[in-house]
């Protein structure tokens, strides 16, 4: 049976309810998402695009892309919470889309799963909780999916624009939180000999090439950005973004930083909760 016009709409529309509901009674939640409108903030004052700022002090822990598209929205709508949702809410409705379009894919001819899959993604409780948030996941997760799919396509086709453009995606992917897209990307790509097709698809050689292809194409959009940025702040947007951000989550260092810091503040909190409990009150 296949689903009527209302029935795609009604996940989008669910998306759109989890949204409306989340801008309406959740304030921005610290330490991420108002660090990042913040960034936002300033670039929209500023006008400076290549390197972000916080405290107008260059921002060197993620790349630029979602602050650019935020910055766009405002410029169209002006500066408000709800219209940087619009980014998200965007990001999240391309993540039902493609994954339905990535089940079309892997399952040709099989409806009953394709029909599934648009209320499994808007369902499922990981994209309920960020796709109501300014964060870079959802955004992250179209470009990984829009990879694969060229990916694929390429596997199957020999095309090789196909990689280019699986590799322009992966290079978005860059612009958006780093190298760590090559994680999810690079796992399919290592595993290419078990999902191959063997009757029509390319050889393994043949399909490492196009890799490689698309692995030069990445360069084209990563270096727009990160050439001048790299100019700008004399080499240390590189050095925070490849090696303290992927390696360093990576071999946990991030995490242990940001678990120190929450227990110095927690720390201080409860100090500072303590004193004000030791003071004599006025009477009255």
């Amino acid at each position: 049976m296949t689903p009527t016009s209302t029935e795609r709409l009604l996940p989008y529309l669910f998306l759109l309810g989890l949204i409306v509901i989340a801008v309406a009674f959740r304030p921005l939640l610290p330490v991420d998402e108002t660090r990042y409108l913040s960034v936002t903030w300033e670039m929209y004052l500023s006008g400076q695009i290549f390197v972000p700022t916080m405290n107008f002090a260059p921002y060197l822990q993620k790349p630029p892309l979602l602050f650019w598209l935020i910055d766009l929205v405002w410029k169209i709508f002006g500066a408000s919470r709800p219209a940087a949702m619009l980014v998200i809410f965007a990001a999240s409705s391309l993540v039902i889309w493609l994954t339905t379009a990535l089940a079309k894919t892997l399952f040709p001819g099989r409806d009953d799963i394709v029909r599934r899959i648009p209320w499994l993604v808007a369902g499922s409780c990981v994209f309920v909780i960020y796709s109501t948030l300014i964060l870079f996941d959802m955004l992250l997760t179209v470009f990984v999916l829009a990879a694969l799919l060229s990916l694929i396509a390429f596997a199957r086709s020999g095309n090789r624009w196909q990689a280019v453009l699986a590799g322009l995606f992966i290079g978005m992917g860059v612009l958006t939180k780093g190298p760590v897209v090559l994680i999810h990307i690079g796992a399919p790509i290592l595993f290419y000999p078990f999902w191959r097709d063997r009757r029509a698809g390319l050889t393994t050689p043949n399909f490492l090439a196009g890799v490689g292809l698309a692995v030069l194409a990445a360069l084209i959009p990563v270096a727009i950005w990160l050439v001048p940025a790299t100019i700008l702040t004399k080499g240390s947007f590189v050095y925070d973004l490849v090696w303290n951000q992927s390696a360093g989550r990576v071999t946990g260092i991030c995490a242990i930083r940001t678990a120190g810091r929450s227990i110095s503040i927690c720390c201080c909190c409860r100090s500072c909760s303590y004193r004000g409990s030791s003071y004599p009150r006025s009477g009255g």
